[in-house]
């Protein structure tokens, strides 16, 4: 995302077909917590310096500007914010938007990663209006470096999926990769168990209020991530009118026995569009 829109309204005239468009652009807010560049509203628990706050990548006016040239020329806008401040000043410029220009539901602004919150963002981003798109896998990649950043009295609201459901939230989940695997299967199973996928710790999950169910989390990865994408209109879920994109498991792992069934589940069959390109470990095109 730049002033003008150059690229973005050049890539929208060119590409306008079923399963390559361009409808949004990205920027990003802040940095990441390992590095204390997520922007915080409090000083990090283990601060470099006094007031250690992180920062924004650019000016919070700066930002306010380009979401708002986004909004007007009707393209989605994807902000990464990990720190709860960066998330609080997008969810303003929500709110700001949809006052200065009008609803538009078309649009499905999101912001991505949504790594620590101020308690009551979580319902404001809901009535906000913008998408909540996470990585699930992220949740146990660093724990104690999280723990040792932020510290105990804000790892309660550390990706607080259960919260975000319960607030009527549009929830999204992806990979991330190459950042984790791109397994999403991994990512199912730390948003139902808050567990790692490589070797169950800790026992019990790590704030396990937030644990969600397998429906759910299945839910995230399909009609959310469509949703998030803009494309709910197109696929997503099963329904008459939408492409036939269909992934058959070899069990069940909406309800499954286990928790680690989840992990061991296989994908027998790919649909794209309806048809089958993937089948039992083979590439059909």
């Amino acid at each position: 995302m730049t002033h003008g829109l150059e690229r973005p309204l050049e890539m929208r005239e060119k590409y306008k077909g079923p399963m390559l468009f361009c409808n949004g652009v990205k920027h990003f807010f802040d940095g990441v917590s390992g590095c204390h560049t997520a922007f915080l509203k409090e000083p990090y628990a283990n601060a470099y310096f006094p007031g250690d706050i992180g920062k924004t990548t650019v000016p919070p006016e700066e930002m306010k500007s380009l979401f708002f040239e986004a909004y007007e020329n009707d393209f989605s806008f994807r902000v990464h914010t990990i720190g709860d401040q960066a998330i609080h000043l997008m969810i303003d410029n929500a709110f700001e938007a949809k006052e200065k220009f009008g609803e538009k539901p078309h649009l499905h602004h999101t912001l991505e990663h949504l790594e620590n919150f101020q308690e009551e963002d979580i319902k404001r981003l809901a009535e906000s209006g913008l998408t909540a798109s996470v990585q699930p896998a992220h949740v146990l990649f660093t724990v104690a470096g999280v723990e040792r950043d932020l510290g105990p009295e804000r790892t309660p609201l550390m990706w607080p999926f259960r919260a975000l459901l319960d607030a009527s939230n549009h929830l999204a989940f992806g990979t991330d990769s190459p950042v984790v695997d791109v397994n999403p299967f991994y990512g199912i199973y730390n948003a139902v168990t808050r567990q790692s996928a490589f070797d169950g710790t800790p026992v019990g999950g790590w704030h396990p209020e937030q644990n969600i169910t397998p429906a759910e989390a299945v839910a995230a990865y399909t009609s959310g991530a469509a949703y998030a994408a803009n494309a709910d209109n197109l696929y997503g879920t099963l329904e008459q009118g939408k492409f036939a994109d269909i992934a058959v498991m070899d069990k069940n792992i909406i309800c499954p026995d286990t928790p680690e069934d989840i992990l061991s589940a296989k994908c027998v069959l790919t649909l794209v569009g309806g048809r089958a390109v993937h089948q039992l470990g083979t590439v059909l095109f």
